[in-house]
């Protein structure tokens, strides 16, 4: 049974199959055996693990490989000499994992076997520790590196391994937490998950899995290329880096160059860290908490006297001795420990405070940040009322602010918001007053509650203008001074917000992705409170583009990421968001379950209404009844527009003309024509479309494509094809090809299609047809793929299949590969930031 091809590997694996002999260099750690076994898997070549070989007992590792060759019970001398031509005939490859673990005897028979013209893949390290036997046969192979993972490919292979062992992918602050220490390597990805497992070291919450430690076992500081016995030996400096963080060389202690030449530590001539902080993770538990506080007491005293840590980090003593029990900076040395992911040890340090220091605000202000952070949120919320009841002013904004982060985004909890604020808002001075009122505009405005024009607020109006106004305008009134700020002030991520917004709504979604991507993982890497919004956003792009299977991903991530922070109070919006993706992927039942956590209250949010409307639309859809799904998208799409959110309003009046196009729906679009890129282009559409007019109608899917609406556009050469099909068959076939190839560029589906009619190619069939395209030999795709020439032509028929096509010809235009004649390169129909390329 073929294996899965490890995340993240495609474009090795790719490479590995124009080779039939190849060494695959690799450190620990990066998954090299994965990999080997995919290879293996692929070419049906026999896997030898370097790692069995026994010293002074022959062939091991091959002991599977010579029982298939009738060789197990074999001399030495005649394995040697009668397996590489068995496996010739056989037509079966080797791939070695561990290459550099193998014994002299098995290393001997792989050169041999090599040499006779067997196809080898070697794994390894390096070369430089291979067998004498194997190395010189080695090094004349071609060569290919394996690296670390990029991190969102590490992220993936995180979540998919917590979902295999622990049944949900992992919290923002433990996948931040294992980032930190895995450097994309999906070997210490899986070991430490595992471990954590086995340990009983994940608890579940609603964003998923929180890993209250990382267990550093022996196979994880094997994959670190780790010996225990090191460890045991350089103990006291790994305590003192585990525990102060980086410090001076000469603060270090004695015993620093070995413990750099083994490879633990590391040192630029001024600062030694430890090189991994796995190191950390197995160092500190092993201490008690008075040994800890002692040893962090004596390295901030050091730290003083030497004049400071290094780095600019001249507070770093004062935290540390606070750290030791014995100083005042508790905030600072909280913050500290949360950004090491050392919550638990926060939760001490807070605890050794006197009673009376442990009772003040800013005590309770970070033991309820350490409980949020480890989803244990009714008890920090029950200490932020505490300080609330405390009647201090100087208190009562930083309490609203962590209120308005740690509520969720429902009606019940922004009521429970909105109630608290007014208890203590009164007690507030006129510029406390003023900031809170600020905070709680801008997050109804993004929230999407309607709301008086009285708070002033000039970040709520720009969010306001870009939801229901001008665009260009917003825009350029929150990028006026924005070079004298800096990306850290507090207005940033608004700023950031309103360009974001004013991109989406006017059809520029490359610019307004690039945005959501980059806000998105910078938040995901620190586990930034903002990652809500932004994992929100990503799944409203893919919406928007028509995209509804990466929404449904998008969006089950969007919900854990709100479930734990939601400072904005998009919980609600963001369960009908997914749930309008899950309706239009065929998941009805789905869809509804998540509709019915929301009340009435939460339906007077637009968007939220607008997710409800294509749920409700989509049944009707299928019920064969496309007036009413036109008539329910209608009613959403105008409360919006009503509502402080015409551009999202439009979206929906769009959608309720093209299910049911008729001169009323189109009367709508008409009304807004020339608000946005966007806009201009829907009312093109529908005059095009009513006027049966195939020609306009092209322009207008060439602007949609321009836009990044593959969806829509899709949709629309489709109803090209349909204009042309009674009279120009040439044309049609045309605008077909043109439909396919934006749903297989894309992932997009061209609603109101059923999502099953949509064209999807497996990864396998997507390979092989791109290699047809360029008029590749099914014989030549077959030897490099490591197939036969008739499992290529079968793979072919399913394309030909799917894609209506008949011939190989057609395949270069359908997936994107050549510039296809196109009746739509006349011009364009959209206007200002939208306009085409034509036009500027």
């Amino acid at each position: 049974m073929r294996g899965t091809a490890p995340i993240g590997r495609d474009d090795v694996l790719q490479t590995l199959a124009r080779h039939p002999a190849v060494l695959l260099v690799g450190e620990r750690g990066l998954g090299l055996t994965a990999v080997l076994a995919a290879v293996a898997d692929q070419r049906g070549a026999a896997l030898l693990h370097g790692g069995e070989a026994v010293v002074g007992v022959p062939f091991v590792p091959a002991t599977r490989l010579l029982a298939d060759l009738d060789l197990a019970d074999a001399e030495p001398l005649r394995v040697l000499t009668q397996a590489p031509p068995r496996l010739l005939a056989a037509g079966r490859g080797l791939v070695v994992d561990d290459a550099d673990r193998l014994d002299d005897t098995t290393a001997v028979l792989l050169a041999q076997a090599a040499r006779a013209g067997v196809p080898l893949v070697v794994g390894a390290p390096g070369p430089g520790g291979l067998p004498a036997a194997l190395r010189d046969v080695v090094l004349t192979l071609p060569r290919v590196d394996l690296g670390p993972l990029p991190e969102p490919v590490a992220n993936a292979v995180a979540d998919a391994r917590a979902e295999a062992v622990g049944g949900a992918p992992l919290d923002p602050p433990s996948r931040s937490a294992l980032r930190r220490r895995v450097e994309g390597r999906p070997g210490l990805i899986v070991a430490l998950l595992d471990a954590a497992f086995a340990e009983g070291a994940a608890t579940p919450t609603p964003a998923g899995l929180h890993l209250t430690r990382l267990p550093v076992t022996p196979r994880v500081l094997g994959l670190l290329g780790v010996a225990a016995d090191d460890v045991a030996r350089h103990r006291p400096i790994l305590q003192r880096l585990a525990l102060a963080g980086p410090l001076p060389v000469a603060v270090v202690g004695p015993g620093l160059e070995a413990a750099v030449a083994t490879g633990l530590v590391e040192e630029d001539g001024e600062t030694a860290r430890l090189r991994s902080p796995l190191l950390g993770d197995l160092v500190r538990p092993a201490l008690s908490g008075a040994r800890r506080r002692r040893i962090v007491r004596e390295i901030a005293d050091e730290l003083a006297a030497h004049g400071g840590a290094s780095g600019g980090e001249e507070g770093r003593p004062a935290v540390l001795r606070t750290v030791g029990g014995s100083g005042e900076a508790v905030a600072e040395a909280v913050a500290w420990l949360r950004s090491q992911d050392r919550r638990e040890e926060a939760l001490e340090v807070l605890d050794a405070l006197p009673a009376s220091r442990a009772e003040e605000a800013t005590a309770l202000l970070c033991r309820a940040d350490v409980l949020a952070d480890l989803g244990r949120v009714e008890e920090a919320l029950r200490l932020l009322d505490r300080v609330a009841d405390d009647g201090c002013p100087e208190t009562t904004a930083a309490v609203i602010a962590r209120w308005a982060e740690i509520l969720g985004g429902e009606a019940r909890d922004d009521d429970r918001l909105e109630r608290r604020v007014r208890e203590v808002g009164a007690r507030l001075d006129a510029p406390r007053r003023a900031e809170v009122t600020a905070l709680l505009a801008r997050r109804r405005v993004i929230r999407g509650a309607r709301q008086d024009d009285g708070h002033g607020d000039r970040w709520a109006a720009l969010l306001r203008e870009t939801l229901t106004g001008s665009l260009t305008g917003a825009r350029r009134a929150a990028e006026a001074g924005a070079g004298r700020s800096v990306g850290t002030s507090p207005t940033a991520h608004l700023r950031t917000l309103v360009r974001f917004l004013s991109l989406v709504y006017d059809g520029e979604i490359v610019a307004a992705r690039e945005i959501a991507e980059r806000e998105f993982a910078r938040a995901d890497r620190t586990a930034d409170p903002l990652l809500g919004l932004w994992s929100y956003n990503r799944t409203k792009i893919a919406v928007h583009a028509g995209q509804a299977a990466a929404a449904v991903r998008l969006g089950a991530q969007m919900c854990r990421h709100l479930a734990w922070r939601d400072p904005f109070g998009l919980a609600a919006s963001g369960s009908a968001l997914h749930a309008s993706a899950l309706a239009r992927t065929g998941r009805s039942d789905r869809a509804h379950a998540l509709l019915e956590t929301l009340v009435e209250d939460d339906l007077l949010l637009p968007r939220a209404r607008i997710g409800r409307a294509r749920v409700l639309a989509q049944d009707a859809i299928e019920d064969g009844d496309p007036a009413a799904a036109s008539a329910v998208l209608a009613e959403a799409g105008r409360f919006a527009s009503e509502h402080d959110e015409a551009h999202s309003g439009l979206l929906a009046l769009d959608e309720a003309f093209w299910v049911a196009p008729t001169a009323r729906a189109a009367a709508a679009l008409e009304a807004a024509d020339g608000r946005s890129g966007l806009a201009t282009a829907f009312a093109a559409r529908a005059r095009a479309l009513l006027a049966g007019d195939a020609d306009a109608l092209a322009v207008v899917a060439a602007d949609l494509e321009r836009m990044i609406q593959p969806g829509r556009a899709a949709a629309t050469w489709l109803a090209v094809e349909r204009l042309h099909l009674p009279h120009d068959s040439a044309a049609a076939e045309h605008a077909r090809r043109q439909a396919v190839r934006l749903q297989l560029a894309w992932g997009a589906h061209p609603w109101p299609l059923p999502f099953e009619d949509a064209v999807r190619l497996t990864p396998r069939e997507r390979e092989i047809a791109g290699q047809a395209a360029v008029r590749r030999s099914s014989r030549d795709i077959a030897h490099d793929l490591g197939l036969s020439a008739r499992t290529v032509d079968n793979h072919l028929a399913r394309v030909f299949r799917k894609l209506g096509l008949s011939a190989r010809e057609e395949l270069a235009e359908v997936l994107g590969l050549l510039v296809a004649a196109d009746p739509a390169a006349r011009g364009g129909v959209a206007s200002g930031r939208g306009r085409t390329q034509s036009q500027q």
